[in-house]
């Protein structure tokens, strides 16, 4: 945790501590994990004071969370939420089957196997290259029709890169994974809300109503014989 509150230091970012319950359905905090909250929410505060800080549980599909806009006020539920710049109605990793709960859990049994510095030189230059180039073609306008999604076989033996046609078998089915409602504003900044927050509201000035000349004419024989 001292890492994360490190990095939030600068840039200013708000954070979020995240842990799971497992299962399925909404989860709810325990007494303990709100007990906790009471301990470590007032010191991100005072890393970083003008940020929103929280507490955030999960479930195997779902999430609940509570976020404290200061640190002198009672904490409000999240109502909802988005995951940003996730694919719409487009293949996803599950849906490929690339990324499975066991994948996953083999994995993360054979994290050390290679040392504590592995190298993996042969394909990662290649590798790296391509996802820059999809990365560039996404948010710039470098091609006029860029890929929603893209799914490469590198064949290291041939040194060849070319599409799968496990993603060809997926055309035209829709991801029921992420949903095209939870995709949100890939360019939304909660620093740049709170600003504004923090700003008094704009006073226009009062524009004086132009006087007719008939009007100063009166005004100058009230002012002159006086009024009555």
């Amino acid at each position: 945790m001292r890492k994360a509150v490190q990095s939030a230091y600068r840039p200013a970012a708000a954070l979020l501590h995240v842990h799971t319950h497992g299962g399925g359905g909404k989860p709810g905090f325990s007494r303990v994990d709100l007990d906790s909250a009471d301990d470590f929410v007032p010191g991100f505060f005072e890393t970083t004071p003008r940020m929103p800080h929280g507490l955030l549980v999960l479930s195997n599909d779902a999430g609940h969370g509570l976020l404290w806009l200061a640190n002198d006020r009672a904490p409000v539920a999240i109502d909802h939420f988005q995951r940003i710049d996730a694919p719409t109605q487009r293949e996803c990793l599950r849906c490929l089957q690339l990324v499975t709960d066991e994948r996953l859990k083999a994995e993360a049994q054979r994290y050390g196997v290679a040392g504590s510095r592995p190298q993996v030189v042969w394909p990662n230059g290649l590798l790296a290259s391509t996802a820059v180039g999809l990365v560039v073609q996404l948010l710039t306008p470098w091609m006029s029709g860029p890929p929603r999604s893209a799914y490469l076989a590198y064949d290291a033996n041939l040194g060849t890169m070319a599409p799968s046609d496990r993603l060809a078998r997926r055309r035209g089915k829709p991801c029921l994974h992420y949903p095209a409602k939870a995709v949100g504003d890939p360019m939304f900044d909660v620093r740049r809300y709170l600003e504004r927050l923090d700003k008094p509201p704009s006073v226009e000035p009062l524009v004086g109503v132009p006087v007719s000349r008939a009007a100063r004419i009166l005004d100058w024989f009230g002012k002159r014989f006086g009024r009555g």
